[in-house]
């Protein structure tokens, strides 16, 4: 065989009836750049032939001019067998993700009894060490055993207390061997799940070149599908921002929260003030205002960037925070009646403000996630929509 004869369509030459003929003048010494299509995508793409191509058969050797000379009916086939295998291989990953969804739903029944039996049998071990206890004191020295010596009934009440341990130590065992049985189909399950953990990457993956092989091979088929593509897309972007949103939301309301406990707290002692709790509850009250002064000018900054995330995603909320001074100047060093009462009385119009905000946030928060879970839903609809497509054709 003369390895100068060997085409880049993945044809021999010498055999071929196109270069026999003089139609083709080869690939190695006569082609140049532009007379085929077939050698000059080789070349381009570093393999030794067109067959090595992930894509083979693709279309461009359906459609273009000065392409291979490979028999159009052969590549057909080729083409239909490739479809084929991706869904024998689509079928058994589906399989597997059953599989897979199946153990772990299993793996967290398990998990749930074996919490269950742990505490069951934390219990049944005081409980059987506890027996034990009182049949050991009877057989020794003890007072109790030597009390029941003297009354006859040492050996009556030694008996019932071997039979409470005896079964004691019955109850534990039982219970501490389904703990192992349980343990053991948790092991068992694990070790099978993890041979297809990566199934559903890999259906995913699998699906993804047989999409482009479908849009590829059929033109019509292809628009569909990318239309349905720049949906997912843009359905994508949306949980991204409503995500970052949820997390900008719930930041704010931590903070919030934080805020309300610590206006409690000056709250409580503004009021053991008022009723003469002294210098004490003064500074421990002005203490706990200062923290919830630092903690609103964050839950400020939250909020401005909370209300930022929200315009990404298109949902309005007038939500802020504007809470005056505490009066602590007057209240500290004039500690009168009238000054106490103020202050008391500005702390609980700043609770009722904070528990406000907090209230805001959290129905907002609400509706992200509604939102969240629909776009979710739209988007894994349109992917199996588009999946659907691809297994039919």
């Amino acid at each position: 065989m003369n390895e100068k004869l060997l085409g880049k369509c993945g044809f021999y030459c010498g055999c071929c009836p196109t270069y026999i003929k003089g139609n083709c003048r080869g690939c190695i010494n006569e082609h140049t750049d532009g007379d085929c299509f077939t050698r000059d995508c080789v070349l381009k793409k570093g393999i030794e032939a067109c067959g090595f191509c992930e894509n083979f058969p693709c279309n461009e050797l359906f459609t273009r001019p000065k392409c291979t000379v490979l028999d159009k009916n052969w590549l057909e086939w080729k083409k239909e067998r490739k479809m084929d295998f991706h869904n024998e291989e689509l079928e058994k990953l589906k399989e597997q993700i059953d599989r897979k969804r199946h153990f772990e739903k299993r793996i967290e029944n398990l998990q749930l009894q074996q919490n269950q039996l742990q505490r069951k049998v934390s219990e049944l071990e005081m409980i059987k060490n506890k027996e034990q206890i009182d049949v050991d004191k009877l057989e020794g020295r003890s007072l109790a055993a030597f009390f029941y010596a003297i009354r006859g009934k040492k050996e009556e009440i030694l008996e019932a207390e071997r039979k409470e341990a005896y079964m004691a130590a019955i109850r534990f065992d039982t219970a501490n061997q389904e703990l192992q049985a349980i343990e053991e189909d948790i092991a068992e399950c694990k070790a099978k799940l993890q041979k297809i953990s990566d199934c559903e990457s890999r259906y995913e993956s699998l699906m993804a070149e047989k999409i482009e092989n479908v849009k590829e091979s059929d033109p019509e088929t292809a628009v569909e599908i990318e239309i349905w593509e720049k949906d997912i897309s843009n359905l994508k972007s949306r949980e991204k921002e409503l995500i970052e949103a949820i997390e900008a939301g719930k930041n704010a309301q931590r903070t919030a929260e934080s805020v309300y406990k610590t206006l409690s707290k000056a709250e409580d002692m503004s009021t053991w003030d008022l009723f003469g709790g002294g210098l004490i509850a003064d500074l421990a009250k002005h203490d706990h205002l200062d923290n919830a002064q630092s903690q609103l000018e964050i839950l400020q900054v939250q909020l401005r960037r909370f209300k930022t995330e929200l315009s990404d995603v298109k949902i309005n909320a007038d939500i802020k925070v504007n809470i005056d001074g505490f009066l602590g100047f007057a209240d500290f060093f004039f500690d009168g009646l009238f000054a106490d009462l103020t202050v008391r009385d500005k702390i609980k119009n700043s609770i009722a403000s904070v528990c406000g905000i907090e209230s805001q946030i959290r129905s907002v928060i609400i509706k992200l996630e509604s939102d969240l879970n629909a776009t979710k839903i739209k988007r894994e609809n349109a992917q199996k929509y588009i999946n659907e497509i691809a297994l039919k054709s």
